[in-house]
């Protein structure tokens, strides 16, 4: 039976969705959505790495061949050696971010 909420202003809503958004001046290419609690390791940030590269290959044609270059700030999961061990695996140049150097 559905509950019908008499003052919906009144009701608290605690869920959250962490989402990651790549995109380049065509537009969206990749948006990964994860569980409240997910914890972003490198493993994780490949498994989203090879997700856009896929999305590339797909929406993008042309775009691998011609040059990738990935903006993303210093989190660890971003500068982890096997985050950067893949992307130089797929040829991609890392622009640095502000607050630092990138992976050269």
């Amino acid at each position: 039976m559905d509950t019908i909420i008499a003052a919906p202003a009144s009701c608290e809503v605690r869920a959250m969705m962490m989402a990651t958004v790549f995109w380049e001046r065509k537009g969206i290419l990749l948006t990964e959505f994860m569980a409240p609690g997910t914890t972003i390791t490198s493993e994780v940030y490949c498994e989203t790495m090879n997700k856009l590269r896929r999305s590339i290959q797909n929406k993008r044609r042309g775009m691998l061949t011609k040059g990738v270059i990935l903006l993303h700030d210093n989190a660890r999961p971003h500068t982890a050696a096997r985050t950067n061990a893949l992307i130089k695996l797929f040829n991609w140049e890392i622009f640095g971010h502000l607050s630092g150097t990138g992976a050269k």
